[in-house]
């Protein structure tokens, strides 16, 4: 069955039980036969997500993890120094425990 186009997360969870549907019935995904349901599974949407991203749209399911992923960082922004500077501050502090 032919994915269907767009960029929602109905369209994109659709296309992966579609995907994984073709797999348990037929073995393969496209042209490559995953090794087993997991690999079938992570194959899906890999496919489906290029899928959405293909097709346009705002691509809201296709970049969900990448705004889950910034809305953390913004989080942690101001929280707590750089690395290099922790490390800094660290030494710093086993020098004074030092003497």
């Amino acid at each position: 069955m032919p994915l269907k186009k767009g960029a929602g997360r109905g369209t994109v969870s659709s296309n992966i039980e579609i995907l994984v549907h073709d797999h348990e019935s037929k073995g393969t995904i496209g042209n490559s036969r995953p090794a087993n349901k997991t690999q079938a599974v992570k194959q899906a949407v890999a496919i489906a997500l290029d899928k959405a991203r293909a097709s346009g749209g705002n691509g809201k399911a296709a970049t969900a993890a990448t705004k889950v992923k910034a809305r953390k960082v913004k989080q942690r922004v101001g929280e707590r120094p750089a690395p290099h500077q922790l490390r800094t501050s660290h030494r710093q502090a086993l020098r004074e425990d030092a003497s």
